[in-house]
């Protein structure tokens, strides 16, 4: 009896907790596009996930690059992808900052938004990739591909100190 009566008042606690942080009127986090500025360096993993690539089905990759955002809805990439063991593109990296390369971007009040890097017919594998994200802290992001044909992905993405 002494055990329930204690599962019953940490409920309450717990309860009374959420309210108190989550009750109408309190000012809860308010994001939006200039929570992302400056350099932030990504970090993903995922699989090739469709025919039609020159990589069969279920080849891993990872990545690394950077992000620079401007505050304002618009971003620049430049990746380097490791599919399989090979380094792509090599030498160099994609860039959406060459051809006609773009890369936009929303943040949403609660903190998740979307992000879309195309990289033009320049780059070795050209086409969009779509990101949904959140944000974690002022310095940390996670996110997921979406609609994405060919592969799947997750990451992160982390301010970058200066």
């Amino acid at each position: 009896m002494k055990r329930h009566s204690q599962r019953w008042g940490l409920l309450v606690v717990a309860l009374v907790a959420s309210w108190l942080v989550l009750r109408p009127g309190v000012a809860q986090a308010q994001f939006e596009n200039d929570d992302l500025e400056d350099g932030w360096v990504l970090s993903a993993s995922g699989a090739i996930t469709a025919e039609g690539l020159p990589f069969p089905v279920g080849t891993p990759l990872i990545a690394v690059g950077r992000f620079t955002f401007d505050g304002e809805g618009e971003c620049t990439v430049i990746d380097q992808l490791n599919i399989g063991g090979t380094i792509f593109p090599d030498p160099g990296s994609f860039r959406t900052s060459e051809g006609d390369g773009a890369c936009t971007y929303t943040v949403n009040e609660d903190g998740t938004g979307f992000l879309a890097a195309t990289f033009g017919p320049s780059q070795p594998l050209p086409g969009t990739i779509e990101l949904t994200f959140a944000l974690v802290s002022d310095e940390v992001l996670r996110f997921i591909t979406t609609n994405t044909p060919g592969f799947s992905a997750s990451g992160s993405l982390e301010k970058q100190d200066e």
